[in-house]
């Protein structure tokens, strides 16, 4: 969008989806945010050179915090920084993962985490973590009031853009746009129309970052 009023933005995520490690989905998601605390927060307090360890667990503190004043934004700060120190101790070690193992249990473990930035308070958390895994099945979904085609829709779409995610890893999408033909340009912002009119949610609501 902004492209095509001739702004250019920085980029803020960087197919976090397929980091190797937190430490690394960190670093592409978001990016302008951590890079500010990197450099205002991270930085000043002697980085990586003097007390690593203190350094690392206040700056994700503050990322934290940022996000709003509750005690569960402090916990999902707190777990990222937990989960990098203990990527920087791993990570000197001889063994190595495959990067597709590597892949999936980074995205495993960040989901987790962002358990604690959703929920409401830490009972809260604490409750989808007990149950999350409980009398599993699609009679039990209709608990939370999503029908079983709905979850279909939901799960067909997460391939979709993480196909989409891992085709633009690999190929610039601006290269792409300015190199390909007429007529794919057009099939193109055709299928997107049509993506946006049939998933589109056109209600108005508060933009979500407006809370932080």
């Amino acid at each position: 969008m902004a492209k095509s009023v001739w702004f250019d933005l920085s980029v803020k995520f960087n197919s976090a989806h397929f980091s190797t490690s937190v430490f690394k989905c960190g670093r592409r998601w978001p990016i302008s945010l951590s890079s500010w605390f990197k450099e205002y927060v991270h930085i000043p307090m002697g980085g990586s050179r003097t007390k690593s360890v203190r350094n690392t667990f206040i700056t994700f503190a503050c990322s934290g915090m940022w996000h709003g004043a509750n005690f569960t934004y402090l916990i999902w700060g707190l777990i990222n920084g937990l989960l990098v120190y203990v990527h920087k101790i791993f990570s000197k070690r001889a063994f190595k993962l495959p990067g597709i193992v590597k892949i999936i249990f980074t995205f495993i473990v960040i989901d987790f985490c962002w358990i604690f930035f959703r929920a409401a308070s830490f009972n809260d958390a604490f409750y989808v973590i007990t149950n999350s895994f409980v009398n599993l099945s699609f009679q039990s979904l209709k608990t939370v009031g999503v029908e079983r085609h709905l979850w279909l829709i939901a799960i067909m779409m997460l391939v979709f853009m993480l196909t989409v995610e891992w085709i633009t890893k690999e190929i610039s999408v601006i290269g792409w746009w300015h190199t390909t033909r007429r007529r794919n340009r057009i099939v193109f912002l055709n299928v997107l129309l049509f993506l946006m009119l049939f998933f589109g949610v056109f209600e108005h609501r508060t933009f979500i970052y407006f809370q932080f």
